[in-house]
């Protein structure tokens, strides 16, 4: 007896590269076992982009979760109002007799706390029923708190839409407690907050089974959602029931349970599978997954009252009975899955699949599959959907094991940027002995668009910080590429009230029904944004024009754009590099909604600069383009997004480091339309730090690092009103194990405040009563229904600076081959040696003067790219070096989207070598004064050497390799490392010197003196690099020589 299939009801939070994840290449290898891995989708949903380990992975097979067309339960009653459906949880049942004619109040009423996470009040729910919201905490702690408040019971609203979930946890609870969907629950508060006062309900104990085939195929609202780290893959695979499913469970005194999850769903899609080994025991993986997916239904699945996309439902409800009788399959081998793998030059959108994913398509985009006869036929090729699809060829014949390629074409046609378009090709069999077989198409168009069409790259995203990749098709070579960005900014509102223009043929004319604006724009602009809507006149029209001639009035002749699309209000100029000056906008009403209106009319209008020292938006790539589609890394960090409000920015393309933009602007728009949850963020001491706290929730997450050197600590908070603030310690020997993030504070706070309007100020210390060094957190509250936005300023004095040792330092808990060099050369500078998203090695400078009377050091960290004759530097981030002891500093940094911390010690004693019976100081910064060739940071004492030299690859992007010398003599031969790992913010996993690095080359040092010396580097990049470098350069110590310790 052997596997057939293998269900993995299990999920985590990692989304590492699947072919470097130890637990990835271990799931394939069932796959190359000819067993089928088949896992849940995740439960994070409804946000899009919620999958992640194992589900990811091209290999899984990733089940969501619909409902079905039984409800089962039991109701709450509530008094004159109707009954809804309920779901208790692994708690306390209901007693019997159960709960008649009780009262049922909000924690919002009775106390102004709807998720229940601190304690509430005594007596705050004296028999009464409690009704909170999910969220920020768990089930156990909200109906304890509620039960140590005098509760009876609990009622729970579900906190995203879709049907009330099992809770699970509450093993160790005293009182019972069931949930309600968030629709349901929307009716009874308004009726409570309307009247102000607690409502009467009943919770019975018997059971209604309703069936309503209306209620089936929805996608669960905890359904995880794709698109997913890995590119072109479409996830889930396919839905099954998970919702509402009775089960084994062990708690249960019948052993048996509702439960709901995709747990639920993907051992119905495992059995599935089973079922068509057992009339096929011949079937590989690859054949069953694909008939499958190819053989699933879209039709009927719904998410959100709609027809569910690609990413929602992926192939579709599956049908075992259809897949029996499929007759074709896509063939996929273990080889080509490890081909597919980014990090070495593959492309997992070319995996031979049944789901085909275009992303980041510019007008037309092509990939291919190819099918496999399980037996023999003729098949028609036809497409459907709202996608423009063409296949060829369209039509083939196949005897039994034959193959088949069809080449897949998308046309953008009518599809605008950044939307999902969908459509199906059909594989449509001539005879009854198969069934129809579909390949489920999605496309995004828009990223890849020419920079000259200044198509506006729209986002929505989730968080006020991230990170995403843009694809410009077609770009020009780039012999130094810049990426000039702007800051990501909240354009000027402009609202107003316009009649229709009685001279709507000359709009210059400055009649009642135009509006004239002027601008000032200066002479560092990227792109000056204007746009124009209403909800009212159906047809307003927009021109922006240069005051050539400085009269500040609107003149045809100096009209640059019009946007008067025919019966269109929303009209839009970008106008890329626009010359220094005064320009003028003029809106007009050109049809009103009727004859005497005054229609209101929005106009928002940015003036987007270059902006080098602001990393709220950042562009990164490479530094040498050959020409071709380039691909960029998009980072956005701005803690003063509110949801719902759009910023914009613009990226300058140029080949000339000493032009803005000559090869094109790229607009983006990115507008958060998710509550911004809270992440791990330093404060930085003396800086004013936006921070958006959620609705109904408290930010445990924001700290300092504050030094032995003070001994008081001051904080303050202000903005919008309703926020509560306090202080509490972590100190730094609890740190370990948390980085880049940081632990979860002790309970409670050693000093509060209320009332954010007004300002908070805090303060822990004095000069009697000292502060404790450590990680102080900044933890802010905000109970009420909206988010709020405040403004947070933390600042400590001190006595004096307390020196750390100079040289590379690495993180004191974690093995991860990356780490900072810190040095001195009048002012202070770090070089960190870490990795980019792909793995590989990538290194940022960061230049600041010492301040001699504090242990902090803050300085712009900047990504540096080179061809070997030109250096050119963006600023994409910010870091801090606080001291706690001489060797012992707190590294935190903001880069690429991202915010983390670490605590760092030295790597290395500050010895030194003897020469000629002389200490002989040689570590340090060195650099080659000739050319700008890169550099090396030196780590020699009197029992080893090493050696990090960072360098320039073929496309100008700054890279490092580490070298250790062979022998003990001083400058002798060592072997260049090359390292794969992952990026400061990126999943971790274990590495090692072997695992991680390859020896590529040989490398020397010849000293002349402490200060000069000749290198010689021979090496070839590993593998995806495979980039060639030879060096043979003399070096000098940058840094200033440091004092030999004994």
């Amino acid at each position: 007896m052997g596997v057939d299939v293998v269900n993995f009801s299990i999920g985590g939070s990692s989304t590492a590269s699947p072919w470097a994840n130890h637990y990835g290449r271990q799931i394939l290898n069932l796959w190359d076992a000819g067993i089928p891995f088949v896992t849940s989708a995740g439960n994070d949903g409804p946000d899009f982009g919620s999958i992640t380990f194992p589900a990811y992975m091209p290999w899984a097979f990733a089940v969501g979760s619909t409902t079905h067309r039984l409800k089962t339960g039991r109701r709450l009653r509530v008094a004159a109002l109707g009954a809804w459906f309920i779901v208790y949880g692994n708690g306390p049942d209901l007693p019997d007799p159960s709960f008649n004619a009780v009262s049922m109040i909000s924690g919002e009423l009775a106390a102004s706390n709807m998720l229940g996470c601190e304690p509430f009040p005594a007596d705050t729910f004296t028999d009464r029923v409690a009704m909170l919201r999910r969220g920020d905490c768990t089930f156990e702690t909200k109906v304890n708190n509620a039960a140590d408040a005098g509760a009876i019971a609990v009622v729970m609203i579900n906190n995203v839409p879709g049907d009330p979930i099992n809770m699970i946890g509450l093993e160790d609870t005293t009182i019972p407690a069931g949930m309600i969907s968030l629709e349901d629950s929307q009716q009874i508060l308004q009726v409570m907050n309307a009247l102000n006062s607690a409502l009467t309900v009943d919770l019975p104990r018997s059971e209604v089974t309703v069936e309503d085939v209306n209620a089936q195929d929805r996608v669960s609202g905890f359904s995880s959602r794709g698109p997913v780290v890995v590119p072109g893959m479409v996830k889930p695979n396919a839905m099954a029931p998970g919702q509402s499913i009775r089960s084994a469970f062990v708690s249960s005194p019948t052993a048996a349970a509702i439960s709901s999850g995709t747990s639920m769903a993907s051992p119905h899609a495992a059995g599935a599978i089973a079922q068509l080994r057992q009339l096929n025991p011949s079937w590989g993986p690859d054949v069953l997954q694909s008939v499958m997916e190819t053989t699933a239904e879209v039709e009927p699945v719904i998410a959100g009252g709609l027809q569910a996309n690609l990413f929602e439902r992926g192939s579709g409800r599956i049908r075992v009975d259809r897949a029996a009788r499929a007759g074709l399959y896509l063939p996929i081998t273990r080889s080509e899955f490890m081909a597919a793998d980014p990090a070495q030059g593959g492309n997992p959108a070319n995996l031979n699949l049944a789901g085909v994913l275009f992303e980041d398509c510019a007008e037309s985009c092509t990939l291919t599959r190819t099918v496999q006869a399980l037996r023999s036929g003729s098949w028609s090729v036809q497409t459907l959907g709202d996608l423009s699809i063409s296949v060829s060829p369209g039509s083939f014949n196949l005897s039994s094991g034959q193959r088949q390629t069809l080449e897949i074409t998308v046309e953008r046609g009518a599809t605008e940027d950044g939307v999902l378009a969908e459509g199906q090709i059909r594989l449509v069999p001539q005879g009854d002995n198969v069934v129809e077989q579909r390949l489920r198409v999605g496309a995004i168009f828009g990223a890849g668009a020419p920079p000259a069409a200044a198509t506006v790259v729209d986002v929505e995203v989730g968080a006020n910080r991230g990170r995403g990749t843009l694809t410009i098709e077609g770009l020009p070579e780039l012999a130094e590429a810049v990426f000039n960005t702007s800051a990501l900014t909240r354009p000027v509102e402009e609202r107003f009230e316009l009649i229709e223009d009685p001279t709507p043929d000359n709009p210059f004319s400055g009649g009642e029904g135009t509006r004239t604006f002027l601008v000032e724009v200066p002479e560092d602009t990227l792109m000056l944004w204007v746009e124009t809507a209403s909800e009212e006149s159906p047809d307003i029209d927009l021109f922006v024009g240069f005051d050539a001639n400085g009269n500040g009035q609107a003149e045809e002749a100096e009209l640059v754009c019009t946007s008067w699309e025919e019966m269109e209000s929303s009209e839009r100029c970008l106008i890329s590099n626009p010359q220094a000056g005064t320009w003028w906008i003029v809106v007009q009403n050109w049809l009103a909604s009727a004859a005497d209106a005054s229609d209101a009319v929005s106009l928002d209008y940015a003036v987007l600069r270059n902006a080098p020292d602001d990393y709220s938006l950042v562009a990164s790539g490479v530094g040498i383009h050959q020409g071709g589609d380039l691909s960029l890394q998009v980072h956005w960090d701005n803690p003063a997004m509110r949801i719902n409000q759009a910023y914009v920015g613009a990226i300058g393309l140029t080949a000339d480091p000493d032009n803005l933009a000559d090869a094109g602007v790229i607009p983006i728009r990115i507008e958060r339309v998710l509550p911004n949850q809270p992440r791990p963020t330093a404060l930085f001491k003396g800086e004013q730090l936006p921070v958006v706290v959620p609705a109904n929730s408290t930010h445990k997450q924001l700290f300092i690092d504050v030094p032995p050197t003070t001994f008081r600590l001051s904080v303050t908070v202000e903005g919008d009103d309703g926020v509560n603030a306090g202080l509490q310690l972590v100190e730094f020997d609890s740190l370990a194990g948390s980085a880049p993030g940081t632990p979860e504070p002790p309970p409670g706070t050693v000093v509060s405040g209320t009332g954010s309007g007004a300002g908070i100020d805090l303060a822990v210390g004095d000069a009697i009563n000292q502060i404790t060094p450590g990680r102080w957190h900044v933890i802010l509250e905000n109970p009420t229904d909206e988010e709020k936005l405040v403004y947070v300023q933390a600042g400590f004095p001190e006595n004096g600076r307390l020196n750390a040792q100079y040289g590379l330092w690495s993180p004191r808990s974690r093995l991860i081959f990356q780490g900072i060099e810190w040095q001195r050369a009048g002012p202070g500078f770090m070089l960190w040696y870490s990795y980019d998203h792909a793995g590989l090695p990538q290194f940022y400078i960061a230049t600041a003067a010492i301040d001699e009377d504090s242990s902090v050091w803050r300085a712009t960290l900047e990504r540096v790219t080179g061809n070997n004759v030109r250096q050119n530097v963006e600023v994409v981030g910010e870091v801090s070096l606080t001291t706690l002891e001489d060797d012992l500093m707190s590294f935190a940094w903001r880069l690429n989207g991202a915010h983390g911390s670490e605590l760092m010690i030295p790597n290395a004693p500050p010895t030194c070598p003897e020469v000629d019976g002389q200490p002989f100081s040689l570590t340090g910064h060195w650099f080659s004064p000739t050319a700008p060739v890169g550099g090396t940071t030196m780590i020699v004492t009197d029992t080893s050497q090493s050696y990090v030299r960072y360098y320039y690859d073929d496309d100008g992007v700054g890279r490092w390799v580490f070298v250790s010398a062979l022998e003990d003599e001083l400058g002798a031969a060592g072997e260049v490392r090359d390292f794969r790992g992952f990026c400061p913010n990126c999943e971790s996993f274990p590495m090692s010197y072997d695992g991680n690095s390859s020896a590529v080359g040989g490398h020397a040092v010849f000293f002349e003196s402490e200060t000069s010396a000749t290198e010689v580097i021979e090496f070839t990049s590993a593998p995806p690099l495979n980039h060639v470098i030879s060096l043979d350069v003399p070096i000098q110590k940058l840094s200033q020589t440091l004092s030999c310790q004994p």
